[in-house]
Parts: structure tokens; C-alpha cells; sequence
């Protein structure tokens, strides 16, 4: 027999989370892909707690979704290896949290995997910051890098321009990058010291990179910097302004300037569009994907709201935002922080990032549809049901037919009639 597919495998645990036979075909699944590690230590957790698996009853959810048994995850949780299992750690995890996003104890436990994940890969990580000097810093600024070396220099540049950048802590992820940014950092890393570069031993994802940086971020306030976008020079100190004067806040954001043209700087041209944001809400975000490339949230807030969920790949963002907004904590700062550089090539621009940001919409909506009058939830599925046939319609048009397939797969069912 054929082996199954991690998403069909996952999706028979979401329907029947006793099903033993579903996790021993995770274990065939790790085995045929050569993953023989994972697949041992997933094989000996699963008959050290067969029990669990099979006997315990399944939590009841506030949703019309199959609940799953949240001692299964917890003891799956607790067994599973970090170093060598993340991927399916945060799958599981992650589809037990998709109907259950209140639950604190999952979530703290996978955060707790994240970072033994995270503990162990360090060590691996090749690290240059020679004169990186440890100090009270107000802010740390996460750069990922992959594939780019033609912007590194740019945007270190627009960090050193920054009004407080002594007091910013400047942490660069090198996910195994096969141009060598290093090299084009080097003057910098001997220049300043306050700036952190860490080579992984392989590649990791941009979400992986941010939570990663998070973790090990030693200022209160943390910002990601995408190495194609640019700051305008009072931009971090505009939104650590807002979160000092705000406390209530948990995530602030700014405004920026759309550019369509790669290296151009602020002022050198007109821009081509801009992101003027609303005061974003909760019920905004569940339908819009916003708050854009300048976030900036408080480290501790990592300790209600988790941190980025490694399943996506390119709007994962969204995600973590609309968990601040489900506790009213975004703050909106109305002045231009930046500009952002849009491009079909990116991850997000790609199609099949349409489908990820219906499948965070989705799942936040099915959450607190309940909880809202009949009038406002009809309106906002119908909102999403015309974004969904227009996605399952325009994917296999753009060479995403796989995506329009899975999309139908996973939402069909609820589309096909309004909620009551």
C-alpha cells in the first residue's frame, strides 16, 4: 500500500485522534523518506504511550470541528525529540491549537520544545561577532538573510542610520545562505559592537529564523528587518516610543511607503503605493491580511501569544499578528516607518501564498464565529467563501493546482453551506 501523505495522516489524527494506526503511519511516512531517526524515536514515544493514543476521551471544543485529545499532544509533546522532530512536533501541536487556540498548556509546551530546539542548535550555528559586546540594549533588530547579498549592505546601512541604534541590538540570521553575506558584514561586524551574526549548519525558514532570534533577543522590545526593505531614520525610535508610552499595547506598527523598484531609497523617487493602515482589529485582520513590514512587539508577549508557527512558509506573519489582535493588542502608529519593496518573487507574493493566508483567516473565524451575532458571522464566511472560489479558481491558472486542491480538501466542506 501506498504511503500516506503527512497532510492526509494528520488529517485522519484531526479526525479521530485515537487513531494509532494514523501515528505508525507517520512512523512508515519518516521511514520511506530515509528519515530513520525520527521515525525510531516517534515508533518508541508511540509505545511508551499506546494508551494514551487509544483510551484517553477527547476534550470537546467551542467548534463544530472533531476535537482532538489533548493528552494524546501533551504526552506526545513531552516525548518527542526537539533536535530531530520540530517540524513534526509543531505539525501536531499545531492542529490541536488550530481548534483550540486558547489552550496555554499546549502552547506552553510547544514553546518549550521550540526552545530546546533552538538550545541545541546554537551551539551548531557558526558565529562571527567578535566584538559584539553585551550590554542593556532597548531594542533587538532581527535580520534573516538567505540568497541576499545584494541588499545586505543596504540594509545594515539603514540600521547604522537609525537614531537609536547604539541602543539596538542588531541579530543576523545567516540560514545557511550560499552567497556569503558574511563576507559583505564583516566590515560592520568589526565596526560595531553591537551586532550579532550567527551561520546556521543548514537552512532554516524566515518563521524558524524570527522565533529563533526572539528567543535569544536581550532587549524588552523586538522588530524583524527584511534585508530588501528600507527605514526611514527615526523609525525604531518612533515605535519603541509608542510601546514605552503604551503599555497596554503589545505590538505596534507604522505605516510604509510600496516600491516596486529594487534599491531604491526613501525620497530618491516617488513611491508607487503605500500602506496606509487602519486602527486594525481583531475582526479587520481575521479578513485582511495587515500591519505590515515594520511591526515592532514586546519579548514578553511571546509568553501569551507563543511565538511564529513553523507550518507556514510565507504569511505566517499574519498569524502571530492576529494573535496580539485576539488580545487587543495592536497599536497602530500613523507616521511612515519605511518602505517595502514588492515583488512577485518573494514568498509572499508568490500564489500559493494566497491559500496559507485563507488558511490562517479560516482558522481564526472558525474560533470566535460563535461567539458573534448571526448577521456580522454571515457576512464575514461570505467574505471568505468569494476569496476561496476565487482562489480555487485562479490557482491552477498561475501553475498552483496542488494548492487549489488542498484548499478544497481542507475548506470545501465548510464553504458549502453558511454557518448557523
Amino acid at each position: 500500500m501506498a504511503t500516506e501523505s503527512l497532510t492526509s495522516l494528520l488529517d485522519r489524527v484531526n479526525r479521530d485522534p485515537r487513531d494509532l494506526h494514523a501515528y505508525q503511519g507517520l512512523v512508515q511516512l519518516f521511514t520511506a523518506r530515509g528519515h530513520l531517526e525520527q521515525a525510531r524515536a516517534l515508533e518508541e514515544a508511540l509505545h511508551r504511550h499506546a494508551s494514551a493514543f487509544e483510551a484517553r476521551a477527547p476534550i470537546a471544543t467551542d467548534s463544530a470541528h472533531a476535537p482532538r485529545d489533548r493528552e494524546a499532544v501533551l504526552a506526545f509533546l513531552r516525548e518527542a525529540d526537539p533536535k530531530s522532530q520540530i517540524d513534526l512536533i509543531a505539525a501536531v501541536a499545531g492542529e490541536y491549537l488550530d481548534l483550540n487556540l486558547e489552550d496555554s498548556e499546549v502552547q506552553a509546551a510547544l514553546v518549550r520544545c521550540e526552545s530546546a530546539h533552538f538550545a541545541a542548535l546554537l551551539p551548531r550555528c557558526t558565529a562571527l561577532h567578535t566584538r559584539f559586546r553585551q550590554r542593556s540594549y532597548r531594542l533587538t533588530c532581527l535580520v534573516s538573510t538567505y540568497a541576499s547579498a545584494a541588499f545586505i549592505e543596504e540594509c545594515l546601512d539603514d540600521l547604522v542610520a537609525q537614531t537609536i541604534f547604539a541602543d539596538t541590538e542588531v541579530l543576523i540570521i545567516d540560514a545557511c545562505s550560499p552567497q556569503n553575506e558574511a563576507e559583505l558584514a564583516r566590515p560592520y561586524l568589526n565596526k560595531y559592537d553591537n551586532i550579532r551574526y550567527f551561520i546556521t549548519p543548514e537552512r532554516i525558514g524566515i518563521y524558524p529564523a524570527w522565533t529563533m532570534g526572539s528567543m535569544f533577543a536581550s532587549a524588552p522590545y523586538v522588530t524583524p528587518f527584511s534585508t530588501n526593505d528600507r527605514l526611514v531614520p527615526h523609525a525604531y525610535e518612533t515605535l519603541v516610543d509608542a510601546l514605552d508610552n503604551h503599555p497596554a499595547a503589545t505590538l505596534v506598527y507604522g505605516d510604509s511607503y510600496l516600491t516596486d523598484k529594487p534599491h531604491q531609497k526613501i525620497g530618491a523617487g516617488p513611491p508607487s503605493g503605500f500602506y496606509r493602515w487602519p486602527d486594525i482589529d481583531y475582526g479587520w485582520l481575521m479578513l485582511n491580511c495587515g500591519v505590515g513590514p515594520q511591526p515592532m512587539w514586546r519579548k514578553a508577549a511571546h509568553e501569551h501569544v507563543g511565538y511564529f508557527d513553523r507550518r507556514y512558509k510565507a504569511t505566517g506573519d499574519q498569524d502571530f499578528f492576529l494573535r496580539h489582535a485576539r488580545r487587543n493588542g495592536l497599536l497602530h502608529v500613523p507616521e511612515i516607518t519605511g518602505m517595502a519593496w514588492i515583488t512577485d518573487d518573494s514568498l509572499s507574493g508568490h500564489p500559493s501564498a494566497l491559500s496559507e493566508a485563507l488558511d490562517i483567516h479560516v482558522k481564526h473565524f472558525k474560533s470566535v464565529c460563535m461567539r458573534v451575532p448571526l448577521a456580522a458571522r454571515t457576512e464575514a464566511w461570505q467574505i471568505l467563501r468569494r476569496r476561496y472560489v476565487e482562489y480555487v479558481t485562479k490557482l491552477p491558472q498561475q501553475g498552483c493546482a496542488k494548492e487549489a486542491q488542498e484548499l478544497q480538501r481542507r475548506h470545501g466542506s465548510f464553504f458549502s453551506q453558511v454557518p448557523e
